[in-house]
Formats: structure tokens, sequence, C-alpha cells
């Protein structure tokens, strides 16, 4: 089953992300993901009413087999409108208020952060403090993950590479770069 991170258009989720089986959206296209689509806000494990699912209009942000690799983008996606719209529209007495401290000046975070003994490792250092905020090790290494491998590539990956256990006939995996890998370890 394929998941998708969609982001809401209208009502009282406007701009809010949620992940959802492909199931629940009306007509869907695979070919064509960039049109806004209507979505069934199903509950789940409940019961269809009488009347049919309300539907909410969303655009379609990211599709994936595994809703945990959504769950990750999901939280950097959220990170980033959060980072970016903190800095529109905002008065010019809080902008001021929010100009660095002669001793923030001084020691000026780093752009990356090197992960491992091998400095050529790095991710960046709002993927490092997003990693630091999760609340459990799975979710810092799901995005450590996300800052050290495109989501192409973690698509089209798997730890040791091989066959799909699953359909032995599907596109073969490629194995994660092991030097990556030894360094999030």
């Amino acid at each position: 089953m394929k998941f998708a991170l969609v982001s809401w258009s209208k009502g009282k989720d406007k701009d809010a992300l949620s992940i959802i089986p492909v199931n629940w959206i009306v007509d869907f296209d695979p070919e064509n993901s960039k049109k806004e689509y209507l979505i069934e806000c199903r509950s789940i494990g409940g019961r269809r009413p009488t009347n049919g699912w309300l539907v909410e209009p969303a655009h379609i942000l990211q599709l994936a087999d595994i809703p945990s690799l959504l769950v990750a983008v999901k939280t950097l996606v959220s990170d980033k409108i959060t980072e970016s719209s903190s800095y529109e529209g905002e008065s010019e007495y809080v902008a001021s208020v929010a100009q660095p401290s002669p001793a923030q000046l001084a020691s000026p975070k780093p752009a990356s952060v090197q992960l491992g003994n091998d400095d050529s490792t790095r991710v960046s250092a709002h993927c490092w403090e997003t990693a630091k905020a999760q609340p459990t090790a799975k979710g810092m290494a799901r995005t450590l993950l996300l800052g050290l491998f495109s989501v192409d590539v973690l698509l089209k990956s798997n730890l040791t590479g091989g066959v799909n256990k699953v359909n032995p006939s599907a596109e073969r995996r490629q194995p994660l770069d092991p030097k990556k890998l030894k360094a999030l370890l």
C-alpha cells in the first residue's frame, strides 16, 4: 500500500501536513500528483458514514511505500515551513529584537556538523538540531538518514541492497553508502 504526504488547501487544517493511505484520495492518478485532490477524511477503523466520508482538498507533496519515511519527511517539511514563515511578514520591531547579540556573532554556529570519525560525512546544522530534538533514537536516526541521503536514494535503496524479498520481480535495491551508515551508527 502506498502512502502520501499531503498539505491541506482549505479549512481549519489549511497548510497542515498529514500522512494518508493513497486509497483515501478521490480519483487519484499517480501520473498527475501535482494537482489538487479531494481527500476522504476517514478515521482509522471507523465505519463509513451513510452519506460517505467528508472530503477536503489537498496537494500531494510526496508518495512512498513506507509511512515512517513520510513521517521523517513531514518533520523536515514542517521545520522548513516554520523556519521560513518566521521570517516573512514580521514587523520591524520583531525583526530588530531577533537580531543576534554580539556574543552570538562571536561564535557563529557551523553550517554543517561532522558525523562519525570521518570528516567527509556531514549533515547540515539544521538537520543535526532537528535530529537532536527527536524524542527517540529511532526518530533521530530517521532524521539523520534524510540529511545523509536524498529521498530518491532512500526510495530506491535499502541497508544492504539486493532483491526485494516481498516481490522478487521488483527493481533490485541498491545498498546505502556504507561509509555514511558507519558514520551514522
